[in-house]
Formats: C-alpha cells, sequence, structure tokens
C-alpha cells in the first residue's frame, strides 16, 4: 500500500488500512519510546497512545514532510511531556559486555540493533534519541532536523558526541559492530 492510499484509508476509517498502519509503525514507534522512556512498560502504552493518536489526527496529516517524519514527530512529543508529567529521572540500563556478548555476524541486524540498544541507554537523553533516530531508525540528517527542529550541524556533533561516550565504554570490535549496523 502506498503511502497516499494508507493516509485516505485511514482518514475513511478503513480497518485494512489501520491495520496496515499499526503493522507499518508499531516498532518505530515502540524503539523511540524506549529509548526516550527507558521503561518497557510505559514505552508499550506510549506506542498504543501514539498508534491512537495519529489515527485519530490523520485528517491533520498535511503532507509537508514523509507521514513517518510526522509519526516520529508526535512519538516524540507524546514521550517528551509523558517524560515531564512523570518527573522522574529514567533508570540507565548499564551495559556489561560480559552479560550481554558479542555477536558473531554483524548481518543479523535484528540481534545488533538489540545490541545496540543496550549501549545507547547509558547516553543522555539528546544524544540517546539522535542516535536512536539515525542508527536504529536509520533517517537522514535532514529528516532528524525536520523532526527535532535541531540544525544539522548540531546533530552532527550530538552524534560525534554520543559515538565518542560509547567508544570510551566498548571495544574496538564493538564499534566496528555499531558502525556496521549504519553501514550495512
Amino acid at each position: 500500500m502506498n503511502e497516499q492510499d494508507l493516509i485516505q484509508g485511514i482518514r475513511a476509517g478503513s480497518p485494512g488500512a489501520i491495520r496496515y498502519f499499526v503493522a507499518r509503525y508499531q516498532q518505530m514507534i515502540f524503539a523511540l519510546c524506549c529509548q526516550m522512556l527507558q521503561q518497557e512498560v510505559w514505552a508499550e502504552e506510549a506506542t498504543q497512545d501514539v498508534l491512537l493518536q495519529c489515527i485519530r489526527k490523520m485528517d491533520r496529516y498535511e503532507g509537508r514532510s514523509r507521514l513517518s517524519t510526522w509519526v516520529y514527530q508526535i512519538a516524540r512529543n507524546h514521550a517528551l511531556n509523558e517524560l515531564r508529567k512523570r518527573k522522574s529521572a529514567p533508570e540507565t540500563l548499564e551495559f556489561n559486555s560480559e552479560t550481554h556478548g558479542s555477536f558473531e555476524s554483524p548481518s543479523d541486524k535484528k540481534e545488533l540493533k538489540k545490541w545496540v540498544r543496550q549501549f545507547i541507554g547509558s547516553l543522555p537523553e539528546k544524544q540517546r534519541e539522535l542516535v536512536t533516530l539515525f542508527y536504529l531508525n536509520e533517517l537522514n540528517l535532514k529528516e532528524i532536523s525536520a523532526l527535532t527542529g535541531e540544525t544539522e550541524g548540531s546533530i552532527k556533533v550530538n552524534l560525534f558526541r554520543a559515538r565518542q561516550a560509547l567508544k570510551s565504554r566498548i571495544t574496538d570490535r564493538d564499534a566496528e559492530l555499531l558502525n556496521d549496523l549504519r553501514h550495512g
């Protein structure tokens, strides 16, 4: 289903279009919410809220950006609002290379993404978000800029700082795997 058909289907209340939308965007929203909220239960709840909000507000989508960018913006804003409401710092995830180990093959992208999430949890919120968008959700700098309101230069600097922070915690082999995720 192309993007225009999907949008029109949701606006018309088509159950098939809604199911397709949920299947297409649920994991992406969940990954973003997990990284931002740092609590799986909160992320699951936020994902459902965002999906409903997107479906209900589809008539407001103007097409100035890709649908995925619009969905990300809604998810990001929702997660930020949840963080403000809860007024508690998210627990950071500690990465333990002995517990998590290394993967034999960086070609197993799903497992590699899971592994990378363990590293990302220890980053500051802004860097965590940018790394998630760039590496895990594979958005380009222009898309991230549109989503976050940050300049591309600022995004590059924060991604560089995040990579430096991660490199200080991981082995050279682990750094290669992280780089392979984006370029593989």
